[in-house]
């Protein structure tokens, strides 16, 4: 989603065609625990595919730090 001001007067939301979010950070986690992925619509009436059209998947890149 990209929000877009048109000349200061009006506030549009967009969806992009496509793109890539990246999320860094160190999470303390025990054995058992379970990482996920959610999408929160908040109000969005099309249908998304996560993953890529042609099933590309999500890619998941979890480090241990020792």
């Amino acid at each position: 989603m990209l929000n877009v001001d048109i000349l200061l007067l009006l506030t549009l939301r967009a969806v992009l065609g496509n793109g890539t979010v990246t999320l860094s950070g160190e999470v303390e986690l025990t054995a058992g625990d379970t990482v996920g992925l959610f999408y929160e619509a908040d109000g969005l009436i099309i249908a998304l595919d996560l993953g890529g059209a042609a099933g590309e998947g999500i890619y998941w890149s979890i480090h241990q730090i020792a």
